[in-house]
């Protein structure tokens, strides 16, 4: 946390304007050999980023969309899409982190 770590966040918010200096976000999350299944991001006020730092291999985000060539099957219910059904096919594309 922020009370944790304040230099470490400070560095984190620096680089963040730095590489995009007009992005608005409210929080920061750090992850580490993190493999998440299928979920909505459902409490985000608007787009986020995702930046891969260190030495690693793999690495891919899948990320809903209609016109990709990536489908994955609905495992559980989607907060906020009850469109997707369990058992059901979705197409997206798969992002390179």
């Amino acid at each position: 946390t922020i009370s944790i770590f304040p230099t470490l966040a400070q560095l984190l918010t620096k680089f963040q304007s730095q590489a995009e200096n007009t992005f608005k976000y409210t929080t920061i999350q750090l992850n580490r050999n993190y493999g998440a299944k299928m979920h909505v991001d459902g409490n985000n006020h608007g787009p986020s980023r995702i930046i891969g730092l260190g030495s690693y291999t793999g690495g891919e985000l899948w990320v809903m969309d209609p016109k990709g060539t990536k489908e994955l099957e609905v495992r559980e219910t989607m907060r906020g899409w009850p469109d997707l059904k369990v058992g059901t096919m979705v197409r997206g594309r798969v992002v390179d982190i």
